[in-house]
């Protein structure tokens, strides 16, 4: 669509028909142009206006896009069907380490400990009998 836009630019109004360059290649240098063109240019073919006015539309629609989602709390879409949960194998450490293990958890991911020293009291936690 953009190429297509891009052969049909408005031509400067001159006195005598002058022929079309041949078209450029898009790069993002000559699509930031193109699409920021001032509102006040008219394109000569009625093709050409109707094409513009897309592309206006569809970035008008495309900025406002993110602003919508930013407005909607949650999706109100739910899955068509839930699979149950599945429980692992029950540990072989006690409650009591398991209790351990999940405070020293804790206090390391609150940054009261190092990772080395989390690992060590770890591997002390698992090593009692």
């Amino acid at each position: 669509m953009r190429k297509k836009m891009q052969e049909l630019q408005p031509q400067p109004v001159a006195t005598a028909p002058t022929p079309e360059p041949a078209a450029k290649p898009v790069t993002p240098a000559t699509q930031t142009a193109v699409t920021t063109q001032p509102e006040a240019v008219q394109p000569a073919a009625p093709a050409a206006n109707a094409l513009l006015e897309a592309e206006r539309a569809a970035q008008t629609q495309a900025e406002a896009a993110p602003q919508a989602g930013k407005k909607t709390k949650k999706s109100t879409m739910k899955p068509a069907y839930q699979l149950p949960g599945v429980e692992g194998p029950a540990l072989p450490i006690s409650t009591d380490k398991q209790k351990r293990l999940a405070d020293l958890l804790a206090r390391y991911q609150a940054d009261e400990i190092t990772p080395a020293q989390y690992h060590q009291e770890r591997a002390k936690i698992l090593a009692e009998p």
